[in-house]
């Protein structure tokens, strides 16, 4: 079980440049535009949204080196599995899997549940569309969910789904038209920053907020460093998405450059967090940064009564931000599935294969389904399943640092195109940065530990994978005798 495994396309046609689209269109969705205001609540303010994407950065920049390393030199489809167990056995490759699963897996559902809430509380409020709010179907975390947004939102990710499995290649070209979109933004909102704004509205650097209409709620960090690192913990999630690229190397056109490809996972880092960064600092001197957050929608308030143009241009850009995400881990999350269907890891029904599209169809249709759930859950949810997914990936992130470090050790004839800066010592700070990651999350007296809520998800999501694992080698058990018995005949 340990080969190459095959992507499942008829056509393994992704440049460097679709790569980088599948990537930075992966990292930046909605997030920008629908969470501002609670990361400048959660930081104290945008001084502290703005040093924390910094530093996750800096972060996420060797743990991206470590990816680059390694599916450059081994191109596997689901890579992550196939790096772990290669270096720590199957149980391991399993453990790994499966928190990918839920890291890449939450982000459909979550930007669907994102798509409909800007249909609900951005454009809903536009002359025109109150049709949108004109069916509510009940209210879950303090929040109404609506028929029309949440309909919506499903025929989208179904319609992103569809995609995905028909064309890897048709996939990539959204990517591209969407990763445009999304730079068309952090243009027009940061020259309506310039042209309307001052860079005194970030001040404070720091002061708590003791009440808004946000997710957020409250500024519950005392100190600026405890505002920090309350926007830090999350940004693991807002960055993920560079793996997307690792996980779909065996997609990659003939005659790719693997050292550009390695390089081309930190560059989606690095281009990432310069529009997080671009992006808070307009936000955050647009108007008074406090005035800025005790909006309902900050973002589109305060860009209506700066640029009336500005304003009508994002409107349309926040509709197709939730797409970009969403195409990219509908494709990435199916990609880890099908590789831990092959190693035997979870039911092999999973990897059963189209034959009209070669690509599969059941591990597609259960990232789809998970998807079409997520604008029932209500917004109240968004920051929970960020906050659950950074914790899955950084435990993910360590476990494939420390495999990298390994490898390095039991295969070092092994050709590696594209190699981790600063050897050792870069794979190491990698592995170090992933455990500084999930420390903020666990250490309860960290002013961004999870909750009960968020442990609950994790059980439950741990419970899940230890009874699919149990079926998968009960089944593999029960099938060897039968096996060998018609290998005797």
């Amino acid at each position: 079980m340990g080969g190459r495994v095959r992507g499942g396309f008829p056509n393994r046609a992704l440049s460097l440049w679709g790569f980088f689209n599948v990537g930075f269109g992966a990292v930046i969705g909605s997030c920008w535009l629908l969470l501002i205001g609670d990361w400048m609540i959660e930081g104290g303010g945008p001084v502290s949204v703005v040093a924390a994407f910094l530093l996750g950065m800096v972060l996420m920049v060797p743990i991206g080196s470590v990816f680059g390393e390694l599916s450059a030199a081994l191109p596997f489809t689901g890579g992550p599995t196939e790096f772990v167990a290669r270096t720590h056995g199957e149980l391991a490759s399993t453990v790994v899997g499966w928190a990918f699963v839920l890291g890449n897996g939450i982000v459909p559902a979550w930007d669907t549940l994102t798509l409909s809430a800007i249909l609900t509380e951005v454009i809903g409020p536009v002359p025109g569309f109150s049709w949108l709010c004109g069916i509510k179907l009940y209210t879950v975390f303090g929040y109404s969910v609506y028929l029309i947004p949440s309909l919506v939102a499903v025929a989208v990710v179904i319609f992103v789904g569809k995609i995905n499995m028909d064309s890897s290649l048709g996939a990539a070209r959204i990517q591209l038209f969407l990763s445009y979109v999304q730079l068309v933004g952090m243009v027009v909102v940061l020259v309506a920053a310039i042209a309307h704004g001052s860079p005194a509205n970030a001040s404070p650097s720091f002061a708590q907020i003791t009440t808004s209409p946000s997710i957020a709620g409250v500024t519950e960090a005392s100190t600026p460093l405890g505002g920090l690192l309350a926007v830090l913990a999350v940004t693991p999630y807002f960055f993920a998405g560079f793996d997307a690229v690792s996980q779909r190397a065996d997609e990659a056109a003939e005659g790719v450059n693997w050292n550009k490809f390695g390089k081309v996972i930190v560059l989606t880092i690095l281009a990432s967090a310069g529009f997080y960064i671009v992006t808070a600092y307009s936000f955050g001197t647009i108007e008074p940064w406090q005035e800025f957050v005790s909006h309902r929608a900050p973002a589109f308030t305060a860009l209506a009564a700066a640029s009336p143009f500005a304003y009508i241009v994002v409107l349309v850009v926040a509709v197709f931000c939730p797409i970009g995400p969403m195409n990219s881990f509908v494709g990435a999350t199916n990609f880890v599935l099908l590789s831990m269907a092959r190693r035997g890891q979870i039911p092999a029904r999973i990897a059963e294969v189209d034959p009209r599209t070669g690509t599969q169809r059941n591990a597609y249709r259960i990232v789809i389904a998970t998807a079409v759930l997520g604008p029932f859950l209500g917004t109240g949810m968004l920051e929970l399943l960020a906050k659950v997914a950074s914790l899955a990936l950084s435990v993910s992130y360590l476990m494939i640092s420390l495999s990298c470090l390994r490898m390095r050790q039991t295969e070092p004839d092994l050709p590696r195109p594209f190699r981790v800066p600063a050897g050792n010592v870069g794979v190491m700070s990698a592995a170090l940065a992933s455990a500084f990651c999930i420390g903020i999350l666990v250490v309860p007296t960290s002013p961004a530990a999870i909750g009960p809520s968020e442990w609950a998800i994790v059980v439950i999501w741990s419970l899940l994978g230890i009874a699919l694992s149990l079926v998968s080698r009960r089944r593999a058990r029960s099938a060897e005798p039968s096996a060998t018995g018609m290998r005797g005949a």
